[in-house]
């Protein structure tokens, strides 16, 4: 996929920003330092916000744990 010039989360694959953020969160790289295999960084942060200010992140977590 190719990344967004003006890195507009509305072009941006869903599922390569869930990809961007578990590397993130696995390697702890920082986020303008994302491989460029993935979507623009910006967008990636954007979805990782707004999720993270809808409380997705901690339904995910809940989730992971029944399992």
């Amino acid at each position: 996929m190719a990344r967004s010039a003006t890195a507009d989360p509305g072009s941006c694959d869903l599922r390569e920003a869930v990809n961007g953020i578990l590397y993130q969160n696995r390697t702890g790289c920082q986020w303008r330092y994302l491989p460029h295999d993935l979507p623009a960084w910006s967008a990636v942060f954007y979805y990782f916000r707004l999720w993270r200010e809808e409380g997705l992140d901690a339904i995910a977590v809940g989730a992971a744990r029944c399992r």
